[in-house]
């Protein structure tokens, strides 16, 4: 595989940017990327930094993963041509695949 693909390539492609997105249960969310930090707000939890994994699986696809202190291991597979993402998230002890659609990305206003 190419250095990139593990290297800081995969986190610049989000480093200043901002990603929104919804899942199909109607969950939104927007995250602004500063390096290998997603920064977001969660109604009734404030602003959460989370460390995150960042590589290159395909042109435009990204595999993104973080722990999440309340929830556990997230990861997204995120699709940036087809705006589309696939996320597996720990729900009551059991792991949920949700599918979600990219409605915006872009340089971060910070």
């Amino acid at each position: 595989m190419a250095e990139e693909q593990f290297g800081s390539d995969a986190v610049d492609a989000f480093n200043g940017k901002t990603i929104s997105y919804v899942y199909e249960n109607e969950w939104a969310f927007t995250n602004v990327f500063d390096g290998a930090t997603r920064i977001t707000k969660v109604e009734g939890r404030g602003t959460l930094h989370e460390q995150v994994e960042i590589r290159i699986v395909a042109p435009d696809t990204y595999f993104i993963a973080w722990i999440d202190e309340e929830m556990g291991a997230i990861t997204q597979l995120v699709d940036l041509a087809a705006r589309t993402l696939l996320a597996s998230v720990p729900v009551d002890g059991k792991l949920e695949v949700w599918k979600g659609t990219i409605t915006a990305f872009g340089d971060a206003n910070v």
